[in-house]
């Protein structure tokens, strides 16, 4: 009896589990009340899920989610749109291409600036640790 965990942990445990499960589901409540960076901010996510999954091939499996963030890009446009933001602002104009040609994203804004990824290639590793080792944001790691 002694390895069973208690029944106040399991409950808390579970409570995680359970929002971690959720994390799919809308966060952004009310866009109105969010200021104008937090919307560019939010545009730019929606735009790059949607792009993603479309570089990933599981566009069409998630269709209707991302009908949703469509819809989020338009109402955000709008809201930016009255607060001056202009339309041709990169944050905004991006997620306004992929929200313009939905309907055939390979063959608009994405597909034409796509590349494939390169071949792994381990003789380069050294090159890249280098690389990493001289920047800023990575030099706390240089010698692990």
């Amino acid at each position: 009896m002694a390895d069973r965990v208690p029944w106040g942990i399991t409950k808390r445990i579970r409570g995680v589990l359970f929002r971690s499960s959720r994390a799919n589901v809308d966060t952004y409540g009310d866009v109105e009340s969010r200021s104008t960076d937090e919307l560019l901010s939010i545009v730019r996510n929606e735009a790059h899920r949607i792009e993603k999954l479309v570089y990933n091939g599981i566009f069409v499996a998630k269709r209707d989610e991302l009908e949703q963030k469509r819809e989020r890009i338009a109402t955000i446009q709008g809201l930016l749109h009255e607060r001056g933001v202009p339309s041709l602002k990169p944050t905004l104009a991006w997620p306004m291409e992929i929200h313009d040609a939905f309907s055939d994203l390979e063959a608009g804004p994405i597909g034409p600036r796509s590349r494939p990824a390169e071949v792994f290639a381990p003789q380069r590793a050294e090159e890249m640790l280098n690389l990493f080792r001289g920047r800023r944001s990575c030099r706390v790691w240089a010698e692990d």
